[in-house]
């Protein structure tokens, strides 16, 4: 089998010796009429499934796109799951029952992107180096790496040391639904890596599924000045002022600073009563569930006004 072997740049380091079998994505077809594989598309969970017979193994693959020759179901569809008798797709499906079609392989082997809010995932060894994850998962998502370990059968099955996988995280609401990333023996030294924030990944695999996992740091910061008076000191319970991540404030509290939500930022407090203004010390709260930060003065102290300075991640 013809391969591809190049190199490619991400975050101004370059990484090479890949193989890419060409074949897995090239003048691929199906023809369901062959063997009397009658075809069922399914709206309702998005599944093509077959009566006899079994799809063939490259579209056994997450993100593999492909299209057919029926009239009410052209696609194109992506892989979401892979089973010898049904597969699941990313796009919209209309009931059809039991038809001849013709399935027609993408000539994409390069980059793809998924969205895993269309279900968890597992990726093969022929996965492209990359999968960006957008929008809204919903709920908790699973990626299994460990198909990545070792070649299939019909390719050798060597083991795939030193195969790595990028990973781009940029879901709205990965807080709250995290990504839980697994491999069939570690990542890191542990069974999983849970990801709660939107951020960019490197995974190595070592060998024997072993996997290194690197967190690559986003460019630059963020910073946000919010203002606040004397007034909401007073207004907060135990002279506390709380500034929101978002929303809007009411007694006692300012904002939104609308910077990323994170566990820590680095913040300033300025006394803007006092001339010149002044930066002083009160005490700072950080909640890691909401953003919101909450500043605390001693009750002996003035309230006076002033700008509350915050540094966290590019958003």
């Amino acid at each position: 089998m013809a391969r591809l072997n190049y190199s490619h740049i991400f975050a101004s380091a370059g990484f090479s010796g890949e193989n890419w079998d060409i074949a897995a994505g090239y003048n691929l077809s199906f023809d369901t009429s062959s063997n009397a594989n009658d075809t069922t598309f399914t709206a309702a969970t998005k599944t093509i499934a077959l009566a006899v017979g079994s799809f063939p193994s490259w579209l056994d693959e997450v993100g593999k796109v492909f299209t057919t020759d029926s009239a009410t179901n052209p696609g194109p569809f992506t892989v979401v799951t892979y089973s010898a008798s049904a597969i699941t797709v990313l796009e919209t499906v209309v009931d059809e029952a039991t038809v001849d079609v013709v399935f027609d392989g993408s000539a994409n082997t390069d980059i793809q992107d998924i969205l895993l809010s269309a279900g968890n995932g597992a990726l093969t060894e022929h996965t492209p180096h990359v999968l960006v994850s957008t929008g809204a998962l919903g709920s908790a998502r699973t990626l299994d790496l460990s198909a990545m370990e070792v070649e299939s059968a019909a390719y050798g099955a060597h083991p795939l040391d030193g195969r790595f996988f990028y990973l781009s995280v940029q879901n709205s609401d990965i807080s709250t639904n995290n990504i839980t990333i697994s491999g069939s023996t570690s990542i890191n030294g542990v069974a999983n890596l849970v990801i709660s924030c939107a951020c960019d990944y490197l995974f190595h695999h070592v060998s024997g599924g072993v996997w290194r996992a690197n967190v690559l740091q986003k460019p630059g910061a963020a910073l946000a000045r919010v203002p606040f008076v004397a007034a909401d000191w007073a207004a907060g319970a135990n002279r506390a002022i709380t500034c929101l991540q978002t929303g809007s404030p009411t007694a006692g509290q300012i904002g939104p600073h609308a910077l990323p939500i994170s566990g820590s930022y680095v913040a300033q407090v300025i006394n803007t009563s006092l001339t010149p203004d002044e930066q002083v010390n009160v005490e700072i709260q950080f909640d890691s569930a909401t953003g919101n930060v909450t500043l605390r003065k001693a009750a002996a102290g003035p309230n006076f006004d002033g700008v509350l300075v915050l540094v966290g991640d590019a958003v």
